[in-house]
């Protein structure tokens, strides 16, 4: 995409003009662009001396929806049923919808489920239940998440830590958490 800003005619009046392929971009992108290039030309007419940095690139009613309308994650469940449980009815209803995405790698409700469950059951075989604090020690990745579920399914809460910490920090989370 190719925009251009000029003045033809030395009237003092901008022009802008944008050449986009057709099939890359729809008129909503282009509206979009062009209240930006406007948001942008405005600050630096109301203000000569601003700095690259202070320009704000999204209009006001972008960052309206960013801030409050894209981050409204609010949403009602029931309260009386476990984080497990709700993840198990996910299981039922989509099974082979894609649950993780990670590295280019995708891993579906059912699998992720059948992970889960999997280490759920030697944890419960470890006597891990019920208010027991199992610590977990892994960088982002399947494991942690198939490691957390787990921990939930046994009944126990667990406590993250990250590797990157140094062996004293991580000694002394183990042992005031009792995990």
């Amino acid at each position: 995409m190719n925009i251009h800003l000029y003045d033809m005619n030395d009237t003092g009046s901008l022009d802008v003009a944008y050449d986009y392929v057709l099939s890359r971009y729809d008129s909503r992108d282009i509206e979009d662009i062009h209240k930006r290039i406007l948001h942008i030309i405005k600050q630096v007419l109301n203000n000569s001396e601003i700095m690259l940095k202070d320009i704000e690139i999204v209009t006001s009613e972008e960052k309206q929806k960013i801030l409050y309308e894209f981050n409204d994650t609010s949403f009602e469940y029931d309260k009386t049923k476990t984080v497990a449980k709700l993840f198990e009815e996910q299981v039922e209803k989509t099974p082979d919808a894609v649950a993780l995405v990670f590295e280019n790698k995708v891993m579906t409700y059912k699998e992720l489920n059948e992970k889960a469950n999997s280490l759920a059951y030697y944890l419960r075989n470890k006597n891990i239940g019920r208010n027991d604090i199992v610590g977990i020690m892994v960088n982002r990745s399947f494991e942690m998440i198939i490691s957390i579920l787990a921990v939930l399914k046994s009944g126990g809460a667990y406590i993250p830590i990250d590797p990157e910490y140094p062996v004293e920090r991580i000694t002394y989370m183990l042992e005031n958490s009792k995990s």
